[in-house]
C-alpha cells in the first residue's frame, strides 16, 4: 500500500465486528476509520465525508447493504469502493450483489486474509 491515508467506513450492527475491524485496520493500514451501526447513520456519514472504502454488513437492523450501494450511486464521482460482509454467501447472492455494483464480497466469519485481499484489490481497482 502506498502512503496515502485511506478513509474507511465500517458499517455493521454488531458492535464487536466494528470494533475488531476498526482495530485491525488502524493497526495494519494507514487509514482513518469511521464506524456506523445502521443504514441511517451510514448514509449521514456518506453525505458528510468522502470515503475511499466502505465495509458493510449486508443485513442491518434498519435495512440492507443494497440501501447503501444505492445511496453511494447518487454521487458517482465520489462513489467509494464497496466491500460487502455477509454470513449468507450463495453464489447467486454474490452474483446479484456484483450486478448492482459491489466491488468485493467477504463471507463471514471474517478473516484477516480476506480483509487484506479486499484492500489489495481496491489498490488495483
Amino acid at each position: 500500500m502506498d502512503d496515502k491515508k485511506l478513509s474507511i467506513l465500517v458499517v455493521d450492527d454488531e458492535h464487536d465486528i466494528c470494533f475488531l475491524l476498526k482495530k485491525f485496520l488502524d493497526k495494519n493500514f494507514i487509514a482513518s476509520v469511521d464506524v456506523s451501526y445502521s443504514v441511517k447513520s451510514a448514509k449521514e456519514l456518506l453525505d458528510e465525508k468522502k470515503f475511499d472504502v466502505v465495509f458493510f454488513d449486508y443485513n442491518l437492523q434498519d435495512g440492507t447493504g443494497i440501501d447503501l450501494i444505492n445511496h453511494t450511486k447518487l454521487t458517482p464521482e465520489t462513489k467509494p469502493y464497496t466491500v460487502v460482509m455477509s454470513a449468507f454467501s450463495s453464489s447467486s447472492d454474490i452474483k446479484n450483489l456484483e450486478e448492482i455494483g459491489i466491488n468485493y464480497f467477504i463471507s463471514k466469519p471474517l478473516s484477516q486474509q480476506k480483509i487484506v485481499e479486499s484492500l489489495l484489490n481496491f489498490k488495483r481497482h
